[in-house]
């Protein structure tokens, strides 16, 4: 599983928050990868939204989370 946990309470009104990266993954297996695991939001916390590898620049993320 390439989705680690950074940390996990024992508290309903907490939610848990997972860390996850592209690198070596395709687009396809990125995106399935958050449906299996049940990801519902996902966060860029990158301070400029942009990849050497376009297919996860901003814009095309934003496109491909939404047919997840």
């Amino acid at each position: 599983m390439e989705i680690f946990l950074s940390h996990s309470y024992n508290t309903p009104s907490l939610k848990k928050i997972y860390t996850i990266g592209y690198e070596n993954k395709t687009p396809d297996g990125f995106y399935k990868l958050l449906s299996e695991k049940g990801i519902r939001h996902l966060v860029d916390v990158r301070t400029l939204p942009r990849s050497h590898r376009s297919e996860f620049g901003k814009k095309k993320l934003e496109v491909g989370v939404k047919r997840c």
